[in-house]
């Protein structure tokens, strides 16, 4: 079967070729590769220019628009049915979709795989903990209920070792060109709801960890989309639990401390297509609401409570008056 490779690029001139050569050398043979420069301002496009493969295209766009939108435009122009990420940065095994493929073949009820990963140093040196601790949080293996009870709260996998459905990707409505840098765990929100990827234990993929990257270089930037995306997959949860049709909102509440609701007020909640009746400070207003009452009434749809140190204490209230994790009870922890 044809395997679509898609990469966005944008200043990657470091590592590119690299990355280009650990795909040209795959041992699967039924495979094109779609390269995306996302105007580039370095040596990228010239690097891009000079690769002569008949089985790599590539597209030149004139300013900057982001990874989302270029794996979107790569994704378009691809003529295989299962689509594989490669980022810029790193580096695929040279049996990498050889072995994806073969998987998706004898488990066709799979909608994608990821792989096991090792992580690599760029050109600024880290320490063996940080590539560790990198590669801890993609090689698990966890059941499918696993992994999709915990979705909002881990990343199961790393973007640039997938390998999915096109079909799929496009039933979810691709990536949100919102996100910068959490565009990947916005989509993987989505097609976990059809099915969560499945994973083969062994490292395919080298992840090359650079401290100062778009996910390493802004915690807050990181955090505040990261919320905004889990946000939008509650919601997204709620809606269809509710029967909601397109264009009905539903009404929650935001349970947190005041720091945290004001943080929600201001860059969460006027992105997301849904009717917040109350901000709740915990500490001081919970005896003023009933809010097993108004879920019973269906006057609210769920209940959202912010992680910081007097969530789990309170979450255990509301469990013992008989309100449900996931059910009613939404909780956003941010890594």
């Amino acid at each position: 079967m044809l395997v679509s490779v898609v990469t966005a690029v944008y200043n990657g001139e470091k590592y590119l070729q690299e990355c280009i050569q650990s795909i040209l050398n795959q041992t699967y043979p039924e495979f094109e590769y779609i390269i995306v420069n996302d105007g580039s301002t370095d040596g990228t496009k010239e690097i891009l220019d000079a690769v002569q493969d008949t089985r790599v295209r590539i597209i030149h766009l004139d300013q900057n628009c982001g990874a989302a939108f270029c794996l979107n435009q790569g994704i378009d122009q691809a003529k295989g049915k299962w689509i594989a990420i490669q980022d810029a940065d790193d580096i695929s095994a040279p049996t990498r979709l050889e072995e994806q493929v073969s998987y998706l073949k004898s488990h066709p009820q799979a909608i994608g795989v990821s792989s096991f990963v090792k992580g690599i140093e760029g050109e600024e040196s880290v320490s063996k903990e940080f590539l560790h601790a990198h590669e801890s949080a993609f090689n698990r293996v966890l059941s499918e209920e696993e992994v999709y009870k915990s979705r909002f709260c881990i990343c199961y996998v790393c973007h640039g070792s997938v390998m999915f459905s096109k079909d799929a990707f496009y039933r979810v409505g691709g990536y949100n060109q919102l996100f910068k840098i959490v565009y990947d765990r916005d989509l993987w929100f989505r097609l976990f709801e059809i099915a969560p990827f499945e994973k083969i234990p062994k490292e395919l993929y080298y992840y090359r960890v650079l401290p100062h990257s778009l996910s390493h270089g802004n915690s807050f930037v990181l955090g505040k989309e990261l919320l905004l995306a889990v946000t939008m997959g509650i919601r997204d949860v709620i809606c269809r639990n509710k029967g909601y049709l397109h264009g009905e909102d539903p009404n929650v509440i935001v349970i947190a401390s005041r720091n945290k609701c004001e943080f929600f007020k201001v860059n969460i909640a006027p992105y997301v297509n849904m009717n917040v009746q109350r901000y709740i400070n915990h500490s001081r207003e919970l005896r003023n609401w009933e809010l097993k009452r108004l879920l019973d009434k269906e006057l609210i749809d769920g209940i959202f409570v912010l992680d910081d140190n007097q969530s789990h204490n309170f979450m255990k209230k509301l469990i013992y008056k008989g309100l449900r994790m996931d059910k009613h009870i939404f909780f956003l922890k941010i890594e």
